[in-house]
């Protein structure tokens, strides 16, 4: 029936089944395709730089040949569709030639250094007013800096073991110290949580660096030596620059901070808590990466490897790690350390591990395998702190018994 005057009709009405959408087309997927492509082709040498898998000369080269192939694609297909279809032996393809880049300046050779040996002999005994906290290598070995649990740091000469400089008196916070890979700058730990940077081979102080409001327990530079990260018990992680003294980030850790370890690289920042976790961040920029449980116990120490391939961690209970860095995973759990480690690094090939603890002895452990190569006995007390000189050839540790031994 409908509106109005009359009999309009009566009709049956159809129902209609509702159109079904239809399916991505096959542009879409294509494009959804290429940006995958793409992505990847971003995110994946990024990651393999960062992680240290690819230096920035061998990511360039990879970049290179993957513009050649692909430009390479329509002269392949020209020939594909050229060559004779009986299979008759194709003309040789013109050899790819890779885009030119502006010529360097050739780098001045470096010196080749010789590999570690594990055995050393003791070659000198530093006799030290107090109990040592920490230590480090200045100037290519030649000096060596000592802090004690009173606050003093002292300059001795490696060869002679005499006192060559008092740089710091007494504070209420232990002498913590660290030295730049180069060992021209050493930061050291004053009063009220303040920072000193003394420039060693200018023999010149810098302004202290002010930021922390609690008591700072581990230091690290960079390996060019243009940053200096610290981190507290508060945890706070501040990263300075160095010629200039400015504060450039804070980062927050999940807890107190132990130990922090930079990579050759300087693009990873690790630090090892109290509550047992390994934190990383993306350097410079200060985004996390990944936190890691590595045990119920405090890690006490960390160091990475030459290459930026491994991290060494140790702490309470005899925990001693290597984990690999990077996507892939071949961690290692060594056994037998001691109870409480208090320093460990690699030598300068990173075939060997040195680590002092709770023990009156350094242990150096074959990295890959955590078996023992030598073991230099001479302490008369827990070791506390020790260091490696840049070319492998010396190491100083340092005891309860408020002694620096040093090894050749």
């Amino acid at each position: 029936y409908g509106r109005g005057a009359g009999f309009i009709g009566i009709t049956r009405s159809v129902a209609q089944k509702r159109r079904r959408r239809s399916g991505r087309t096959r542009m879409e997927w294509t494009l959804a395709f290429l940006v995958f492509i793409a992505t990847l082709a971003v995110i994946v040498p990024k990651l393999m730089l960062d992680t240290g898998q690819w230096s920035a000369e061998e990511m360039y080269t990879r970049m290179d040949e993957s513009e050649d192939a692909v430009r390479s694609i329509p002269r392949r297909l020209k020939r594909f569709v050229d060559e004779d279809i009986l299979g008759a032996k194709p003309s040789p393809v013109a050899p790819v030639v890779a885009r030119a880049r502006p010529a360097k300046r050739p780098a001045a050779p470096e010196k080749a250094l010789p590999p570690f040996e594990p055995e050393k002999h003791l070659a000198r005994t530093i006799e030290l007013p107090g109990t040592p906290s920490a230590l480090a290598f200045l100037l290519d070995g030649k000096f060596i800096a000592t802090g004690l649990n009173d606050g003093t740091v002292n300059l001795w000469n490696a060869d002679t073991g005499e006192s060559v400089q008092a740089l710091s008196g007494k504070t209420k916070n232990p002498g913590l110290l660290t030295a730049s890979p180069d060992g021209k700058w050493l930061a050291y730990v004053g009063a009220d949580n303040a920072i000193t940077l003394w420039n060693a081979a200018e023999e010149k102080q810098m302004q202290p660096l002010r930021g922390h409001t609690d008591t700072i327990n581990a230091m690290v530079f960079s390996a060019d030596g243009k940053w200096l990260i610290s981190a507290d018990d508060d945890a706070a992680v501040i990263m300075w620059d160095v010629e200039g003294g400015a504060q450039l980030r804070t980062l927050k850790a999940r807890a107190s901070v132990l130990a922090l370890a930079m990579a050759p690289n300087g693009r990873l920042l690790a630090a090892a808590d109290a509550a047992g976790g390994i934190q990383s961040w993306e350097m410079p920029n200060g985004g996390e990466l990944l936190y890691t449980p590595a045990q119920r116990e405090a890690v006490t120490a960390l160091a990475y490897s030459p290459d930026g391939r491994w991290l060494v961690s140790g702490g309470h209970g005899g925990f001693l790690k290597v984990l690999r860095v990077g996507l892939e995973r071949d961690d290692r759990t060594f056994t037998g350390a001691p109870e409480m480690i208090h320093a460990v690094t690699f030598s300068h090939d990173g075939k060997w591990l040195i680590l002092g603890g709770l023990r009156d002895v350094i242990e150096i452990r074959d990295a890959q395998t955590g078996n023992v190569g030598a073991r230099l006995d001479g302490h008369a007390a827990i070791v506390r702190a020790l260091a490696v000189s840049g070319d492998g050839r010396a190491i100083a540790s340092a005891d309860d018994d408020n002694k620096v031994r040093l090894w050749r």
